[in-house]
């Protein structure tokens, strides 16, 4: 089914024809666009012009999302990368147009355990890990005033089929497996 403005549908199980009337229907479902927010990819948009220019459709909450890690590149920004000047502007203009920011931890790391892309430990990438995660946490002090600070974890794969708890096979990786 098809919904069309001024409360009309057109049933897409039969041929197109007219479309039928929906009784007291309004269209209106309480939702605008300041209800649904974006997300920006640090790096991915350039600088605080570009911010700015996301920011004209209207929505009223923006995530602020660090694509980079250590010491960042272009495409692929860290709180580092934003100065006191930088910084301000965007405090200036959530302020401005009643912005709600929230911040989104480099999706650069991989673990917090300090497990790499390869599936090595060490204290070392757990540093750098928690490290990325405590500068996310100062820039949204600074810029976003506090609020949510979104973090994936990205751990090692543990299956819950193959815990040493899961004797009578209950839980499978998949529909059909043997048991």
């Amino acid at each position: 089914m098809v919904v069309f403005g001024g409360g009309y549908y057109m049933p897409m199980d039969r041929e197109y024809g007219a479309a039928v009337p929906v009784k007291d229907a309004t269209n209106d479902i309480g939702v605008g666009i300041g209800d649904i927010g974006t997300s920006l990819g640090l790096g991915v948009v350039p600088n605080i012009p570009a911010v700015g220019a996301r920011l004209r459709g209207g929505t009223k909450v923006a995530e602020l999302t660090f694509m980079g890690a250590g010491k960042g590149s272009a495409q692929g920004h860290t709180p580092e990368m934003y100065g006191e000047v930088q910084r301000q502007a965007l405090r200036e203009m959530q302020k401005a147009n009643e912005i709600h920011f929230t911040t989104h931890a480099s999706v650069g790391i991989y673990g917090l355990a300090g497990m790499d892309q390869q599936g090595n430990f060490s204290k070392y990438s757990q540093s750098l890990a928690l490290d990325e995660i405590k500068r996310a946490i100062d820039f949204a002090a600074d810029v976003a005033r506090g609020g949510p600070l979104v973090v994936h974890t990205g751990e090692f794969h543990r299956p819950i089929s193959d815990a040493e708890w899961n004797q009578s096979k209950q839980f499978k990786m998949f529909e059909g497996e043997e048991v």
